[in-house]
């Protein structure tokens, strides 16, 4: 990364077509994202916090397992 920061950066932008709101409301599904979803959601106590994950490596019944 050092020798892009001494790299001159131009930006070329353009003004947004639909206006000022629209690129707030594109920009807005991207930084206010929800790391895990409520339905996700199994448990919490002392342990941790156990939650539903889908293993893309596995088929079947054993795809879906949970995590703490």
């Amino acid at each position: 990364l050092a020798p892009l920061k001494k790299k001159n950066w131009f930006v070329y932008a353009k003004p947004p077509f639909a206006g000022p709101e629209a690129v707030l409301a594109y920009l807005s599904r991207y930084t206010h994202r929800v790391a895990i979803s409520n339905s996700r959601l199994i448990a919490l106590n002392e342990a941790g916090v156990t939650f539903r994950v889908k293993d893309y490596r596995r088929n079947g019944s054993e795809r879906y397992r949970t995590m703490t």
